[in-house]
This record gives C-alpha cells, structure tokens and sequence, in this order.
C-alpha cells in the first residue's frame, strides 16, 4: 500500500499526520488509522472536505494526482451520542432510520478493521483491540436505544430486522476482539 499524507486539522492545532492508507482504501479506512494515531474513536469522526466525507467513498474521490499538494482534511470530533429512548410510535420510523445508518457506519468500521489485521505487517493490537471493544460497547448501546422503540407492526417488523443485523455485528466484533488480543 501507498502510504499517503494527508494534513489533518484536529482541534484548533495543525497537525502533519502520515497515514498508511492507499488512494483505493476508503474513508473508513483512513478513519481507523486516524483513531490508532490520535485515539479519536472512528464513529465520532467527522471528515469534512469541504463537505462531509462519506464512510464509503474512496480516497482516490478526493485526493489529487501525484505532485500535486496533499488535501487538507479536517477532522472534527463529534460528541458521544445519547439518543433518545421511550419515544412513541410517530418517531420510531426516523429513530430506526437513524440507528440503521448507526448500524452502517459500525459495520463498516468493523470491515476495516477486519482489512487492517488481514495485512501482512504487524499493527498495533492492544489499539485495534480498543477499538473493537469500543465498537461492541456502542453497538450494544444502540441494540438497548432499538429495544426502546415502540409502534405499529410496521415498526416492530423493522426493529426485528434491525436488531438481527445489530447482532450479526456483535459476534463479528466478539470475533475481533478474539484476533486482536494482545499477546
């Protein structure tokens, strides 16, 4: 992999960070480097790019051609989200729309972090192993928020589905946390 330099503003300070990601990786990607470097939790990142960058775009999308100045990215730190739980059944589609794309972001973190130990080199394990105990702490923090919507069948039909998918990524982070374990 090309490792690739991005300057990263990270609160208030300027910061020249070398992140060992390539052009084709995603931002998800670039946001578990940035977490094993700065400790900044990758569901609480915010990419901004002049807009917000995507968990699921590429590097490539952003980054200019080779010679050219590396990009400026700004990195902003989102606080810990508490949403609200007891909410009626007017609410409970858009909270479950809400924790769905929780659900995506989580998911995909947990497939880079999958790509990250799949590498030949050596990482940091008592980092990635942080970090997937973190993942399992906030994805069991919205599996109870799920548990707390209530509504019509359509929305207890939704919130089962939901809460299949939030369990599926609980024993695939369960899995991690095995890998990763420092020795």
């Amino acid at each position: 992999d090309e490792t690739v330099q991005l300057t990263v503003h990270y609160s208030a300070e300027k910061r020249d960070l070398q992140v060992p990601v390539s052009r084709a990786d995603l931002c998800v990607d670039l946001k578990l480097q940035l977490f094993l470097l700065l400790g900044v939790a990758p569901s609480r990142q915010r990419l901004l790019k002049g807009v917000e960058l995507s968990h699921d775009s590429t590097l490539t999308q952003f980054y200019p051609a080779h010679g050219k100045r590396p990009p400026k990215i700004m990195l902003m730190v989102k606080p810990p989200s508490e949403p609200g739980a007891g909410l009626g059944a007017k609410q409970g589609m858009e909270l479950l729309q809400g924790l769905q794309a929780e659900l995506e972001v989580q998911t995909a973190t947990t497939a880079a972090l999958e790509r990250v130990l799949a590498r030949a080199a050596a990482p940091d394990l008592s980092r990635l192993h942080s970090l997937a105990c973190g993942l399992e702490d906030s994805t069991m923090k919205l599996l109870l928020t799920l548990d707390s919507v209530e509504g019509d069948d359509n929305v207890r039909t939704n919130r089962k589905a939901l809460a299949k998918a939030y369990n599926a990524l609980l024993e695939r982070l369960d899995g991690l946390k095995d890998k990763a374990k420092p020795i």
